[in-house]
């Protein structure tokens, strides 16, 4: 687990082809790479929804199925440190919650943890996809853009949290010939 505060944290989508999608998640210095399939859900769709809800302070999970096993995104805030949350990393044979296994997690600041996965999803909108690869992410653009403004807010950034301190107010200094 990384420290909180200073999570490393990156997340790539690649080219979907025949609807499965490359994924490759660093997290510290391991790295899961996977293809995730769009049936029977969207798991891009999904991930713009959890960040939405994990922006808010709602836990939430993407599953990315790979027929039959899969990966599962935990989101889950961290109440006793307002503005943070955790990313747990789960694998599961068969895709079953109960076998889930953890294989990596990050805790750390909301922004820190999310922003890169929002920036992650803006690349993958980049890439000119056919629609007979992958569903279309057009319909994603106003999610998207709401989630920007999310973690963009006050609540979110460090200063909000740890304002510094005030400065004093500037004195008037006197002039040789006042």
């Amino acid at each position: 687990m990384t420290a909180p505060g200073s999570p490393s944290l990156q997340l790539g989508l690649g080219r979907p082809c025949h609807g499965w999608l490359p994924v490759r998640l660093a997290v510290g210095g391991q790295v899961i790479e996977f293809e995730a399939s769009d049936v029977p859900q969207d798991p891009v769709e999904a991930l713009v929804d959890a960040l939405a809800l994990a922006a808010r302070d709602v836990a939430s999970t993407v599953w990315w199925h790979l027929e039959p096993d899969g990966y599962f995104f935990d989101f889950q805030p961290l109440p006793q440190v307002p503005g943070t949350c955790r990313l747990g990393v789960c694998f599961a044979p068969g895709s079953s919650r109960a076998l889930a296994a953890e294989v990596a997690s990050v805790s750390g600041d909301k922004t820190a943890i999310l922003l890169p996965l929002w920036r992650a999803l803006r690349q993958f909108q980049t890439l000119a996809t056919d629609p007979l690869h992958w569903p279309p992410t057009t319909a994603l653009t106003p999610s998207l853009q709401a989630l920007r403004e999310d973690l963009r807010s006050p609540r979110h950034a460090a200063v909000a949290r740890h304002p510094a301190p005030a400065a004093p107010a500037p004195t008037r200094r006197r002039r040789s010939w006042e």
